[in-house]
Formats: C-alpha cells, sequence, structure tokens
C-alpha cells in the first residue's frame, strides 16, 4: 500500500489547508496509507475527517499551557491551538522564529511520499529521511511571494529540488516549467473543485448579486478586485 504524508507549517483556516485536508480523505478513502503531520492546529473547519494527524509531544510547552489557561478567557482561537502552536506563536507575536525541525523530524512516518508547501515543512521532512520521493504542492506559485512579501524562506523553498510539483492551474505549470532547474520534476494538475453540496445554485427568481470575498494582502491584490467591481457596478 502505498504511504502518502502531508507534512504542514500549521493547520488553520483556509482555502489551502481545506483543500489539503479534503485531498487527503479522498486518498483515504481509496485505500491509500494517509497521514498528516502538523505542529499544531486543529482542523475543526473539517469536521468529517478521518485521516490521523501527527503532532509532536507537549511536554515542552507545560508553562505555556498555564499562560494558555489565562488566555483562553479573552482568545477564543486559542482552542484551536495544539502540539506546538503556543511556542511558535509566542515567536511570531515577538518576530523571532522557534526551530522545532528536530521535533518535527522525529515524528515523521516512514512513507513512500511526502508532499510539502512551504519551506519548514520541506525542511523537517528532508531532515527526517524517511521519504523515497518528495512533492511540492504550494497552493501558489512561490516566486510571486518572494516579490509580494520579500522573505528569503520563498525563495529557498523555489531553489529546493522535488520529484513532483502539484499545481492548481496550466498557467501555473507554465509559469514553475520556464524557471525550474531541474528538469526532471514531473508536473501534476490538480484543480481546485466547487463542492457542490455547499455551493448550490437556486431556482428562485431575483436580481443578480455580484461579490467577492477579499483578504488584505497584496499577494491576494484586493485592489484589482474593487476596481472590477466599480467596473461592473
Amino acid at each position: 500500500m502505498l504511504t502518502i504524508t502531508f507534512v504542514t507549517n500549521n493547520i488553520s483556516l483556509t482555502g489551502g489547508f481545506y483543500y489539503t485536508f479534503l485531498i487527503a480523505n479522498k486518498l483515504y478513502e481509496k485505500g491509500y496509507d494517509v497521514k498528516i503531520v502538523a505542529p499544531g492546529g486543529v482542523p475543526w473547519f473539517f469536521p468529517k475527517n478521518k485521516v490521523n494527524i501527527i503532532y509532536p509531544k507537549e511536554d515542552k510547552v507545560k508553562v505555556f499551557k498555564i499562560i494558555e489557561k489565562l488566555l483562553r478567557f479573552k482568545y477564543r482561537q486559542i482552542n484551536n491551538y495544539k502540539g506546538l502552536d503556543y511556542i511558535r506563536a509566542f515567536g511570531w507575536k515577538y518576530g523571532f522564529d522557534v526551530d522545532i525541525t528536530s521535533e518535527m523530524s522525529k515524528i515523521i512516518p516512514e512513507s513512500d511520499l511526502i508532499i510539502v508547501g512551504e519551506l519548514y515543512p520541506y525542511i523537517w521532512a528532508f531532515e527526517s529521511r524517511k521519504f523515497k520521493k518528495i512533492a511540492l504542492f504550494p497552493q501558489g506559485y512561490p516566486s510571486h511571494r518572494i516579490l509580494y512579501e520579500k522573505s528569503i524562506r520563498n525563495l529557498l523553498l523555489y531553489m529546493l529540488k522535488y520529484n513532483y510539483y502539484i499545481s492548481l492551474s496550466k498557467i501555473e505549470t507554465k509559469m514553475v516549467k520556464s524557471v525550474n532547474p531541474y528538469n526532471d520534476t514531473k508536473y501534476f494538475l490538480v484543480n481546485a473543485g466547487v463542492d457542490l453540496n455547499l455551493f448550490r445554485s437556486g431556482n428562485e427568481k431575483r436580481e443578480n448579486t455580484i461579490m467577492v470575498i477579499l483578504r488584505d494582502e497584496k499577494i491576494k491584490n484586493p485592489e484589482l478586485a474593487i476596481r472590477t467591481l466599480n467596473i461592473v457596478a
């Protein structure tokens, strides 16, 4: 049986994580041995998850667990923390990174294929040496983020070697192929679909309504969406 492990940087509510859980569960239903490795986070947004999630032990965060009980009165989001989320959130809050490579590489299981989407999960997987093949599934061309976020991490992710690249569109595939220095990389197109059980077309007669859900990040280009809505209006 093919063993597939998704290694993530966190588990939180984003379209990317929802899609990851959707794919992981579909593979699980088809009989593959699928696991998800994460430093923290709870998939409350995907209540039907059947895939086993592996977290690092919380032995090193006892003091943070005490603080968590106090903060719970003010921050409801803490209810979705797990694993090493407490330490990492503390670091992000005050602008420094906490190296958890040792803890994460230990808990990654032996896998035929490991799928990662960000730099840190790639490093954890590479350090573990517990995979035959590795796939990059960034769900968004990483070099774009270099320009928008000016982060060396995204540049490093782009330069790393991987066996497979999973893209969401033909345009993304074409762009990656044009700059990827490794000619032996194999590409797979996995379009993001629409859950027809959630999004259904109605039969009632009403005026057309156009809506855009915006996030205030440059990479999402909210200004373009606003200009487009004004043109349509």
